[in-house]
């Protein structure tokens, strides 16, 4: 049996400005927001996160676009696509480390604002070696 509260809800929404959402509206927003495009790492950002955080090959070669959003440094609280280690990503963000816990978008962001065009090249020194490979 229908009930009054729940014939009339319809149309309060509706009076209100507000638009009933369905379960397939809901399931429809999720799918969106998952489909969204990582950013595209291009230039010195993606030559350093590969060399910081991707793969190698036996002769040492990074291999392209294999770097790891989520990855941990074993020996050190270097983490994410730029192993930023946790007090600098806390100075450059003002975020609470690690960085492994943003998304690429907010890791880029800070790997833009340290690498400074080339001038901040001195924080990821360690991987410089691969970075003309």
């Amino acid at each position: 049996m229908t009930t009054y509260i729940e014939l009339l809800w319809p149309i309060i929404f509706t009076l209100l400005g507000f638009q009933p959402t369905t379960v397939e509206d809901v399931d429809h927003i999720e799918h969106e927001e998952i489909a969204e495009p990582l950013p595209a790492l291009t230039g010195d950002a993606l030559m350093i996160a590969d060399c910081e955080s991707g793969e190698r090959t036996a002769s040492g070669t990074a291999v392209e676009n294999s770097y790891n959003v989520t990855g941990q440094n074993p020996v050190s609280s270097a983490s994410g696509a730029f192993q930023f280690i946790d007090s600098t990503w806390e100075w450059v963000t003002e975020l609470s480390a690690p960085a492994s816990d943003y998304s690429l978008d907010v890791q880029l962001s800070a790997f833009e604002k340290l690498w400074d065009g080339g001038a901040g090249a001195s924080h990821w020194a360690p991987s410089k070696s691969c970075w003309d490979r």
